[in-house]
């Protein structure tokens, strides 16, 4: 059922409710997965333009020619100029279109759309028969709990997907690094000129707008490396909101060494990247 050129993925929940209730014995070693016995291994990652996927579809297309780049397109404010990012740096993908998600952007969670990641995984996996689904979720992004960057959520999307007749797996190589580290990799590995080219950005605006929290992290992670972000807004001016919320819950996940949301490296590196931006 899997692996079928579908737009949406059929197959009934009860099912996979059925198939985790019938493994769910004691005997059941640690770790252990089921998989079909017909197993076709593709390696997919997912593209946006931005730098994490971007950092992540450089390093994979060296050691896996065969690579397929996947864009998601759900109408999104921001879909034009991820698209011209994705041309200017040669990234060859193709595209899933779903519109039924019309207006999602009402349902915004300030810059966080509800499930959105758990939607383009099982949109992804419905297209291919098997193999790995490269997820570009950093270090500092993953808590253990708590959103579909999870690694809980993750665990159990693995499960699932275990289920498929073509078994799919999420693998997200970039966990133990930061968007500073990226940055870092990018100038002694890639043109340094197409740095640039990467959008992360929420807004419609043609480029970066200066005013999301996007924009800040990707303005901190330049100045880390001794570059600066060209943004529409100045970055300390566009982005106090979220400033503030970093030079209060950081330094105190630091002091109380409370890791759960934010990574120790990424506290570190964001605070010092904050007092590099405000000598810039």
């Amino acid at each position: 059922m899997a692996g079928l050129k579908r737009q949406y993925l059929s197959i009934p929940k009860r099912f996979f409710a059925l198939a985790q209730e019938m493994f769910n014995v004691p005997e059941k070693p640690l770790g252990y997965q089921e998989k079909n016995s017909v197993y076709f291994l593709e390696r997919v990652v997912l593209v946006t333009g931005g730098l994490d996927s971007s950092v992540l579809y450089f390093r994979l297309k060296k050691d896996f020619p065969n690579l397929r780049a996947v864009y998601i397109n759900i109408g999104q404010p921001y879909l034009a100029k991820e698209i011209i990012a994705l041309k200017q740096l040669g990234i060859e993908h193709e595209t899933v279109v779903d519109l039924s998600f019309a207006g999602y952007e009402k349902n915004y969670w300030k810059h966080i759309i509800p499930a959105r990641n758990f939607y383009f995984l099982c949109l992804v996996a419905e297209q291919m028969k098997g193999g790995i689904i490269y997820f570009a979720s950093t270090d500092g992004e993953m808590p253990e709990v708590g959103g579909d960057k999870s690694k809980r959520f993750l665990k159990w999307t693995n499960e699932l997907f275990t289920k498929l007749p073509y078994p799919v797996r999420i693998e997200t190589p970039l966990e133990n690094e930061t968007k500073t580290d990226e940055v870092k990799w990018w100038k002694e590995n890639l043109p340094i000129e197409q740095l640039d080219y990467t959008m992360s950005c929420f807004e419609a605006e043609i480029g970066h707008c200066g005013h999301c929290q996007s924009c800040l992290r990707k303005a901190i992670a330049y100045a880390n490396n001794g570059l600066k972000l060209r943004t529409n807004t100045p970055i300390l001016e566009g982005t106090q909101e979220y400033i503030a919320k970093y030079e209060t819950l950081m330094p105190e996940a630091l002091k109380k060494k409370d890791f759960s949301h934010y990574s120790r490296r990424r506290c570190i590196q964001d605070l010092r990247g904050i007092e590099l931006l405000e000598k810039q």
